[in-house]
């Protein structure tokens, strides 16, 4: 994933700063719970936006979902006594010396799946236990997929109708060995329209000339990828993409089925609102109440048979 030696060019402090900038807490953010137990009670709780509280000699056994509704949290993850050393242990047992950072990911999520089989650790929602084990192959072919060796992949961020930020990746023969910012790409760009639906041409053009051929870049508003981080409503990638709110050049077969999945997402969600507020459910259930005596059914019948008759003229 990562080459063992990365290159970091065009980067300042107003760069970075800009660009964690993006991450910031949503208005609503995520709070979570950790618990450490030892089977019978509870040890320590940690919550997210409170700190430590005390468990208060708990015992140990109660639904997540019911716990993490106490708490107010989204989120809960608990962990028996020993689970995070004997993780650790088995983690470093399994490591190579060769191992890139995509084999540690994978080994790591694999000592938390074998971990959660043996009730060790438990979460909720997401819940580890009975997850499919991953597959390193397929991790890499949706790597390749995304990026390709020799090829690179970029973010252009504007905002007032200059570039405010960008990210590029660059993939050589052993992994990302180049991740480019702003500064050198600012000064290759030429004069601006104002307009980031041109400007994000030149550059693309920047980009090819400094790192090499774009697999796939994604360029937009600073004020839209905000929004659709902190929005999260289905169809909103897509919707932002059909109206060049967000532009996809070049586009790939990656990043085109999550797409085509969130169109359908909020094409779903649009017909249940419309289903609700005309009252769908209803309707429908009292046109079939109207079919339950046998004179109905067979008048029914009937017309389908002379309408098939017609059609078949």
């Amino acid at each position: 994933m990562l080459a063992p030696k990365v290159r970091f060019e065009g980067w300042d402090v107003l760069d970075w700063v800009r660009l964690l900038s993006l991450f910031e807490s949503s208005p609503s953010p995520s709070v979570g719970v950790l618990v450490l137990h030892d089977g019978q009670k509870l040890r320590k709780i940690l919550h997210t936006r409170v700190g430590r509280l005390n468990p208060g000699g708990q015992s140990w056994g109660r639904p997540l979902e019911e716990l993490a509704r106490e708490h107010g949290a989204n989120w809960i993850a608990a962990f028996h006594l020993g689970a995070l050393e004997e993780a650790m242990d088995r983690l470093g047992a399994r490591l190579q010396r060769h191992d890139d950072l995509l084999d540690q990911i994978w080994k790591g999520l694999d000592v938390l799946r074998e971990l959660a089989e043996e009730g060790a650790i438990a979460t909720w929602p997401l819940r580890l236990r009975g997850s499919p084990p991953l597959s390193l192959p397929v991790l890499r072919r949706s790597l390749d997929a995304l990026c390709p060796r020799g090829a690179s992949i970029a973010i252009g961020l504007f905002e007032a109708g200059e570039l405010w930020s960008a990210l590029v990746l660059s993939r050589g023969p052993t992994g990302v060995d180049r991740i480019l910012g702003p500064e050198h790409l600012r000064s290759s760009m030429g004069l601006l329209s104002g307009d980031f639906r041109r400007d994000y041409r030149h550059l693309l053009h920047a980009i090819e000339s400094i790192v090499g051929p774009l697999h796939f870049g994604l360029f937009t508003e600073v004020k839209t990828l905000r929004r659709l981080i902190t929005e999260g409503r289905p169809g909103s990638w897509s919707r932002a993409v059909l109206v060049r709110d967000v532009i996809l050049a070049p586009s790939t077969v990656a990043v085109a089925l999550p797409l085509s999945f969130d169109a359908a997402r909020g094409l779903s969600r649009s017909f249940l609102v419309a289903a609700s507020h005309f009252q769908f459910d209803q309707r429908f259930a009292s046109a079939l109440s109207t079919l339950r005596t046998p004179e109905r059914r067979g008048t029914l019948l009937q017309s389908l048979r002379l309408l098939l008759r017609r059609l078949s003229k």
